[in-house]
């Protein structure tokens, strides 16, 4: 299996600011756009990113950030050209029926098609988790992970996996 390159969305702080629309004095003064008010936070690495997924639930201006980061990001780039270009139907089938898949046969799938993450990469996990704090953890099952916290979180919601199991944990994975 050949190591896929490290993909880090958080190089660069991103600031999320408290925004209005431009005065009309502005406006003819030349400035366009929404105007920058007050900052609301500074996100500067991926502990800071879990914090604001945490208490902002909704806001979605992060994971934008993240999707943008990703598309300009040529590590994420030749990442995806090393993935097969059509999904296999058993990771199809997991990814949308969780509850009626056969966890060794997707497990198979992955050891057969996948590659290894680089040393260092950080993905977040959405979903309840019994183990501890900063616990390692060996598992033999598909764990599904994503470069957004906020998309983590949305994972746990869908098909009711986390009001199912009366909270959400999500988790910042280091390789």
């Amino acid at each position: 299996m050949n190591n896929l390159p490290l993909v880090n969305i958080i190089q660069n702080p991103y600031e999320i600011w408290e925004e209005r629309n431009p005065t009309f004095e502005e406006m003819m003064n030349g400035k366009t756009g929404l105007q920058k008010e007050r900052l609301i936070t500074r996100i500067n690495n991926h502990d800071d990113a879990v914090r604001h997924e945490l208490h902002n639930r909704g806001c979605t201006k992060l994971d934008r950030f993240i999707e943008d980061e990703l598309n300009k990001s040529l590590s994420y780039k030749a990442m995806r050209k090393m993935m097969p270009s059509k999904t296999d139907k058993l990771l199809s089938d997991f990814q949308n029926k969780f509850q009626s898949i056969h966890f060794e046969k997707v497990s198979a799938v992955v050891n057969r098609d996948g590659k290894l993450l680089a040393e260092g990469q950080i993905l977040y996990n959405g979903g309840f988790w019994l183990g501890k704090e900063n616990e390692e953890v060996v598992t033999s099952r598909p764990l599904s992970t994503s470069f957004s916290p906020h998309m983590a979180c949305q994972n746990a919601d869908w098909s009711g996996k986390a009001y199912d199991s009366g909270e959400l944990h999500l988790m910042k994975i280091a390789l």
